[in-house]
């Protein structure tokens, strides 16, 4: 009976001594398989906040940029490209019953500003004139505004806010003032003299 209760007792004693199985450490495992998880993505999103600050920051930068150019905050190199023109132009003209006209044109052409400070001018003018002595129109009829369709070397400069071309072999004109961007240019040219009374209005534009 002695022997009997002495390996029972061993037996217990050896069944409370045994490692538990693996899967009573489970939940532990778990866990920290967990909390490692949640670490990871809060990093994940940590590194994601910190990119979008950092676009939305350059965002606001270039906008404020843009926004400083249509308010005036423009420099020579804001005006350097390729220009479409487009204008229109009126002239009377006087010199007795015979010399006397009404004309008026359309303008179409480009405008090269390169950023040493050259570049080149071409305009192209077409329109009509009516004759009061008869009433006769004459189209097509050139206004006169310097060798329609001749590319013209030019050189410009910018200060204050204003534009001034020289065209090399014939001379200066200008200052015009700069639109907003430095993509856009408004010209007013009138010329007197005394028999002719030309006005010309010409808008120089681009995209880029």
């Amino acid at each position: 009976m002695t022997t009997i209760r002495v390996r029972t007792v061993c037996f217990v004693v050896a069944l409370a001594c045994t490692p538990r199985p693996a899967h009573a450490q489970g939940p532990n495992n778990s866990l920290n398989a967990r909390v490692a998880a949640l670490e990871a993505a809060v990093a994940a999103l940590q590194n994601n906040l910190t990119a979008e600050a950092g676009a939305r920051a350059a965002a606001d930068t270039a906008l404020q940029g843009r926004v400083s150019k249509l308010e005036g905050d423009i420099t020579a190199d804001d005006l350097v490209g390729t220009y479409t023109i487009a204008g229109i132009q009126t002239r009377l003209k006087g010199g007795g019953v015979f010399e006397a006209g009404i004309a008026s044109g359309a303008l179409s052409g480009s405008m090269t500003l390169n950023g040493n400070g050259t570049g080149t001018f071409q305009v192209n003018g077409d329109g009509s004139l009516l004759k009061p002595l008869d009433w006769s129109l004459f189209v097509p009829f050139t206004l006169g505004n310097g060798n329609p369709g001749t590319l013209f070397d030019i050189t410009w400069t910018y200060a204050n806010g204003a534009i001034t071309l020289t065209f090399v072999g014939f001379g200066q004109v200008g200052p015009y003032n700069v639109g907003p961007l430095g993509r856009l240019l408004f010209v007013s040219i009138p010329q007197l003299d005394g028999f002719h009374h030309d006005v010309s209005f010409v808008i120089f534009y681009r995209l880029q």
